[in-house]
């Protein structure tokens, strides 16, 4: 399952004529799923605590969550196609290219608050989101389903390009009369096409809905499972859509558009 780490250090204080003059440094290095560094980031000041300064930077990260409220990150990568049968390979492997996916639900393209849990009478308890944008997470879902098919997903010399379409992405609360549920939504459509030539190949929308019952109230982990749910049942909906399997069972499926 994909993730995301942050570490952050801090400490340190400055001498100056008159005395020590505390000075906090904060030294921020977020790394990606591979382990490799994605953003580095040096700030200090003597004006604001260690508290302060972490409290801020929570917030300016998204981490830290409204007032009176909790916040749930979570990462809902699809688990590793667990109790699905291996299909057969391909005769001749796809290349794919996994370009643009964007969200449009919101005009934002790093796009990582889902919802919330809410209470009786609509008082939300908590806001959800993600630690990686919608669009990474989707991407990754897909590629990964490919690569369960037996194809390649490359980065050049591609057959096929992917893009794709977020409309939904989130997760919101139901209250019943003995359940407090958690729901998962998804509405992706992905755009399939040669990357040899202009003309589309393919447009397959896929969406889901999962429920989560509980009797407590949703908690992070009941989020992040129902969305979870959502992705690995679009990965099935791939692979029982005779549309996209007519596609990938093509030995050469740009051969008519060159």
């Amino acid at each position: 399952m994909g993730g995301c780490s942050r570490i952050l250090v801090c400490g340190g204080a400055t001498a100056a004529a008159a005395g020590a003059i505390p000075k906090n440094y904060f030294f921020v290095l977020e790394f990606d799923d591979e382990g490799l560094l994605k953003r580095s980031e040096i700030t200090g000041s003597v004006w604001k605590s260690k508290q302060k300064h972490l409290a801020e930077w929570k917030y300016s990260q998204g981490l830290a969550p409204a007032k009176g409220r909790e916040l749930f990150v979570i990462d809902p990568s699809p688990r590793l196609n667990v109790d699905r049968e291996t299909p057969s390979p391909p005769g001749v492997p796809i290349r794919f290219a996994m370009e643009e996916f964007r969200f449009t639900g919101r005009d934002d393209p790093l796009a990582t608050f889902l919802g919330h849990k809410k209470a009786a009478f609509g008082v939300i308890m908590a806001d959800v989101q993600t630690c990686r944008p919608f669009t990474e997470i989707v991407v990754s879902a897909v590629a990964a389903q490919l690569r369960f098919g037996g194809h390649e997903v490359v980065l050049q010399d591609a057959d096929i390009i992917v893009t794709g379409e977020i409309a939904d992405f989130g997760v919101a609360t139901s209250i019943g009369f003995s359940t407090w549920d958690a729901i998962g939504t998804i509405d992706v459509t992905l755009k399939f096409r040669c990357s040899s030539a202009p003309d589309g190949l393919r447009t397959r929308r896929y969406q889901s809905t999962q429920v989560l019952k509980t009797s407590l109230g949703p908690s992070k982990e009941d989020f992040e499972i129902v969305l979870r749910a959502c992705l690995e049942d679009i990965q099935s909906r791939m692979i029982s859509d005779a549309e996209l399997t007519k596609l990938l069972n093509n030995p050469d499926p740009c051969q008519n558009r060159r």
